[in-house]
């Protein structure tokens, strides 16, 4: 099944003593024990997050042309890349004592989670890029999401609604303990972020929103 390492937090936000992720273990959710955010990396968070939606809102035809890649692929990260390249209208003041780094996975989320929550500007953008709303070939990081989205789209949509780096994030990871744990290898563990969790989610969560999931054929019905 699964065979990828989930800790995928954002690394150039995270403050040098930050540990490492919780780890937790098929049956046995009650080990998924999250990490309190720190204030600093929490603000780096927020912020981020901020610039992700708003250059996803500029761009909205690229951003969806993105999302439409493997999760954290080399195709996705360049076209990701590319965006906060050439956006200049999206950085507000930063907190002079935050060291801010552009990570590709995390402008992907945030674009997945700005057609979330605006699901009028995703109409628009598949009425006029079609081509954009189709599903990728998927890696383990997008079949672990998509695991947990089919375990739990409720579950999933509520952690995503949450603001980020909030305590009311923290209670909602939390919360998916279950169905993290069903979308991982017996006898396997994996260490897990908040931040990491919420990116590859939100990303499967838009799949599922914007494109529908791929149907295997259908059993002729027998004939008597």
């Amino acid at each position: 099944m699964l065979t990828i390492g989930l800790l995928l937090a954002l690394a150039s936000l995270a403050p040098p003593q930050q540990s490492t992720g919780p780890e937790f273990e098929r049956g046995a959710p009650d080990k998924l024990l999250i990490h309190e955010t720190t204030d600093e990396a929490g603000k780096a968070r927020k912020y981020l997050d901020g610039v992700a939606r708003c250059v996803a809102s500029n761009h909205r035809k690229q951003s969806a042309a993105g999302l439409a890649l493997p999760y954290g692929s080399a195709e996705q990260a360049a076209a990701f890349n590319a965006l906060i390249q050439v956006e200049d209208s999206c950085f507000g003041p930063i907190f002079s004592s935050m060291s801010i780094g552009f990570d590709s996975q995390a402008l992907a989320a945030g674009a997945a989670e700005f057609f979330l929550a605006n699901p009028k500007a995703l109409e628009e953008a598949r009425r006029r890029d079609p081509k954009s709303f189709v599903w990728p070939p998927m890696n383990g990081m997008d079949e672990f999401g998509d695991c947990v989205v089919s375990q739990s789209e409720t579950q999933v949509r509520a952690f995503i609604d949450t603001p980020v780096a909030s305590d009311a994030e923290q209670s909602a990871a939390r919360a998916l303990a279950p169905a993290l744990g069903q979308c991982v290898s017996e006898g396997q563990t994996i260490a897990v972020e908040p931040a990491a969790m919420r990116q590859i989610l939100a990303v499967a969560l838009y799949r599922r929103v914007a494109v529908p999931p791929p149907v295997a054929s259908a059993a002729m019905p027998a004939t008597h």
